[in-house]
């Protein structure tokens, strides 16, 4: 066996989801970062060499288009929250 280590260009995390079984990601990932971030909302459900595998429930993973804002937009939400804080 190797004491090779993987350099942080190396390491990944995958999301895979099946069109079978659309209930279910399975996740994989050798860095360290995802995997303290995934261990804290799953179970890993298989250890292979520096990663782990994680099944999450569909509900467990959102994709959503990035929000942009005008500057108008930007001025009008701060003027919001702080209203909202001031109160």
């Amino acid at each position: 066996m190797s004491d090779y280590k993987l350099t942080l260009a190396e390491r990944e995390t995958h999301l895979n989801l099946c069109a079978d079984s659309r209930g279910c990601w399975l996740v994989f990932s050798d860095d360290p970062v995802m995997i303290g971030r995934l261990d804290k909302i799953a179970q890993a459900v298989r250890v292979e060499g520096e990663g782990k595998y994680y099944e999450l429930d569909a509900k467990q993973v959102t994709l959503r288009k990035k929000r942009t804002t005008t500057p108008a937009e930007r001025a009008r939400l701060q003027k919001h929250a702080a209203s909202v804080l001031n109160s």
